[in-house]
């Protein structure tokens, strides 16, 4: 029978260390006006929703600086077999959609890049996020994402994926940073790329 309170502490500490493992800013979001959207939406696939079998389990996948590693985005598809896998980012484009793919096995690759604020209240984004059968959190400035993320409907649409046992990954410059960190992030060069590469299933 899974552990659900230890998938959930999973769960809790990979989003912990993607949004609170960063310099804390107080600076406010530029509104988005007129024909900006705040976002960049790319998909890879069929644009029709699919709804794969559940899994048992939940799983999360922990991911630090150096290259992707194919075995653990395989690992996510494998439990969502068929599904549609999200990105999500705060910069940047694309890059996943077709490496994820080219991995088969997937109905769809969809990638938001989430650059302001509202965006992450916007409609079009939660349901997206919310629709996800596997979910993974894209590296970066990880300041960007406690600036543009923490706090608003989007964060908590990524912590109710854990309901549905769907896997959630992510990739930072430094995984060193726990739940109960208080240590704000080091600017990215000063940052030691650290690997975590085997995927974790809590049961």
């Amino acid at each position: 029978m899974p552990n659900t309170s230890a998938a959930a502490r999973l769960v809790a500490t990979l989003f912990s260390a993607v949004l609170a493992c960063a310099f804390v800013s107080t600076a406010a979001a530029k509104p988005a006006t007129g024909a900006v959207k705040g976002y960049d939406y790319y998909i890879t696939g069929s644009p029709e929703d699919r709804t794969p079998t559940k899994p048992a389990a939940p799983s999360v996948v922990l991911m630090g600086g150096g290259p992707d590693v194919d075995a653990a985005f395989k690992f996510m598809i494998d439990k969502a077999p068929r599904g549609d896998f999200v990105v999500i980012r705060a910069s940047g484009a694309d890059g996943y959609n077709p490496y994820i793919f080219a991995m088969g096995n997937v109905d769809s690759v969809e990638t938001l890049v989430i650059k302001t604020r509202e965006a992450a209240f916007d409609p079009f984004v939660l349901e997206r996020v919310a629709k996800a059968d596997a979910l993974f959190i894209a590296g970066g400035d990880q300041s960007d994402y406690i600036r543009l993320w923490k706090g608003t409907p989007l964060e908590e649409k990524i912590k109710a994926l854990q309901s549905r046992n769907v896997p959630i990954g992510g990739t930072a410059p430094d995984w060193r940073c726990s739940a109960k960190s208080t240590t704000p992030a080091r600017p990215a060069a000063s940052r030691r790329p650290r690997r975590w590469p085997t995927p974790t299933t809590a049961a």
